[in-house]
């Protein structure tokens, strides 16, 4: 056997190898990337609700994700509502931000029941005439908003929302926070 010929049989054996070793990392990488995308049955019907939220599902499409109209949503620095209540006045930010969508971080279950929606940011364009609550009409003014973050923490019971607590991480979130951002005042009109 001639030297090259040596030489290109180690060296095919050394591809060999490297092919192989390369192969196992690659299906390690792949069991490990699959086990971080695992989802709990409860994880997933959070995620399927942020997915009707930025589909703009309609009313009856969203309460179908709670386990009643009258699940209880509860806001860190606002009266509380019910899920009905909520997903209305959503329904109502449609019609002023059409492109209107809802971002976060992660969705994982926490502890049984208890589920997690990290760091949610809403955005959208004021591309129709909006009203939050009953203060003044603003029209359309094609401004862009990016609300502050949000934390969403989910009570769940048998797959659907039980209750929904709100927790804002900044001061312009939500319906009032969308109502600012594009030249709306949430002070009383003034009295005669």
């Amino acid at each position: 056997m001639g030297f090259l010929t040596f030489l290109a049989g180690k060296s095919k054996k050394a591809t060999a190898k490297i092919k192989d070793k390369k192969d196992n990392v690659d299906v390690k990488e792949k069991k490990q990337k699959t086990k971080r995308v695992l989802k709990t049955e409860n994880a997933e019907a959070v995620e399927n609700y942020m997915a009707c939220l930025n589909r703009h599902g309609s009313v009856d499409e969203m309460l179908k994700l709670f386990t009643s109209e009258n699940a209880k949503i509860k806001f860190d620095d606002s009266p509380s509502m019910t899920a009905l209540g909520l997903v209305t006045e959503i329904r109502n930010c449609y019609l002023g931000f059409g492109d209107l969508k809802f971002n976060y971080e992660s969705i994982k279950e926490v502890k049984p029941g208890q589920v997690l929606v990290e760091d949610l940011v809403v955005t959208g364009t004021h591309t129709q005439d909006f009203q939050f609550a009953n203060f003044p009409v603003i029209p359309r003014t094609n401004k862009h908003v990016l609300l502050d973050p949000e934390r969403l923490w989910f009570t769940m019971k048998d797959g659907k929302i039980y209750k929904q607590e709100i927790t804002a991480l900044g001061n312009l979130t939500g319906p009032p926070g969308m109502y600012l951002l594009v030249g709306g005042r949430l002070e009383p009109p003034a009295q005669d």
